[in-house]
């Protein structure tokens, strides 16, 4: 095989890859994104912004062990009081349209009546729709104190 033509191809292939690594970086950024969205939708009660975000199959298995869906988790914020969320060790995987988002985030709230704050290890799973991510399935268990 002639050189030119190997360096060539070997050119194509390392474009390829940097563009790949490149779109990848835009969709990591595009679920941290909504992530943040999500957190500051329950912060301020945005309940068009959860319907949006939350998919109508939309899941949560919470750190109670309790499952709701988009209608249970939409109300709870209607009665609840999320004062702030902040997120550490996010890593995203990508399958296609879909996203898996795993993390840490602490948060000071109220749900159902009770102190909700503190630290959970979270695994989001996010399908694109239309162009837009949402969120089909969250499980969140809660990180023991120290």
């Amino acid at each position: 095989m002639n050189g030119f033509l190997i360096l060539g191809l070997l050119a194509g292939v390392v474009a390829t890859t940097g563009s790949a690594q490149v779109a990848h970086r835009a969709v990591e950024q595009e679920l941290i994104k909504a992530e943040r969205e999500l957190a500051d939708a329950f912060i301020k009660r945005d309940i068009a912004g959860l319907e949006r975000i939350l998919a109508e199959e939309f899941i949560d298995s919470n750190p109670d062990g309790i499952a709701q869906d988009k209608a249970s988790a939409i109300a709870e914020t209607k009665s609840g009081t999320v004062l702030s969320v902040t997120f550490s060790d996010l890593k995203v995987r990508m399958y296609g349209d879909v996203g898996i988002v795993t993390g840490l985030y602490t948060q000071k709230a109220i749900l159902n009546g009770k102190d909700a704050t503190g630290t959970n290890r979270f695994t989001d799973v996010f399908v694109k729709r239309a162009g837009r991510w949402q969120l089909v399935s969250t499980q969140s268990t809660r990180v023991a104190k120290k």
